[in-house]
């Protein structure tokens, strides 16, 4: 009948937000109708192509990430700066309510993002930790 996704009462407004946001993307593309995003400086920069759901640096090297991991880079990127807690990130990446899972496993994504992009040659690995919050990207 239509039904897509729902938010459980209370609810936190970022979350219904990125939800919104994962449906616009599904059915018209990105909330915003932008199909590239830059991250970094023009020296050193990671570009995301969210259609075709990849990634690359300055200098053409492909980062291959898993669903999960891109599906957490994404949502920091969609957050602009904003710091999103293990609990959002841990939403955006489940595709059901249906198992239970430890948010801790999002730490261990975020050290493999880390690691592919300092591998890829940032320098500057963008994903910053906000002690007993969450994650925020770093956009420069």
């Amino acid at each position: 009948m239509g039904g897509d996704d729902y938010v459980i009462k209370p609810f936190d407004p970022d979350l219904l937000l990125a939800r919104i946001n994962a449906v616009l993307r599904r059915t018209h593309g990105t909330a915003n109708d932008v199909s590239r995003i830059v991250i970094g400086t023009e020296s050193v920069r990671l570009e995301l192509d969210i259609q075709q759901r990849r990634a690359w640096t300055t200098e053409e090297v492909e980062v291959s990430f898993t669903r999960a991991e891109y599906d957490i880079l994404l949502a920091l990127v969609e957050a602009n700066g904003r710091i999103l807690s293990r609990s959002q990130l841990l939403d955006a990446i489940s595709s059901g309510s249906d198992h239970d899972v430890d948010e801790r496993v999002v730490d261990a994504f975020v050290s493999k993002i880390r690691r592919k992009l300092n591998a890829a040659g940032l320098p500057k690995v963008p994903v910053e930790t906000v002690r007993g919050i969450g994650y925020r990207l770093v956009m420069d």
